[in-house]
């Protein structure tokens, strides 16, 4: 089986709820990043769950990453099953068999 994993082209990079996430992960970051308690023993509730927030966020993008390039692999798959298959009916029209 093929890997579909670096199929770039099948991914919307224009939808604007990818763009609202890319921003919210970026304004996270930034707040991450100037957090005064950072550098403490224990981090913060608020700081941990600015993390997982992040982090679910990336897992998310990649998932919807992968099954976008999974669908188009799979689109591209039945056109090609397709055209195939219209081959055959004419080649065996051509024989004689239908």
């Amino acid at each position: 089986m093929a890997n579909f994993s670096h199929d770039v082209k099948a991914v919307d990079t224009t939808s604007p709820y990818r763009h609202a996430g890319e921003v919210l992960a970026v304004s996270v970051k930034e707040i991450l990043e100037g957090d005064d308690t950072a550098g403490e023993a224990r981090p913060s509730q608020d700081r941990l769950m600015l993390d997982m927030l992040v982090a679910i966020y990336h897992e998310l993008r990649h998932g919807h990453d992968q099954a976008a390039a999974q669908a188009a692999a799979v689109a591209e798959q039945t056109k090609a099953v397709r055209e195939l298959a219209g081959e055959m009916d004419r080649l065996a029209w051509h024989l004689g068999d239908r």
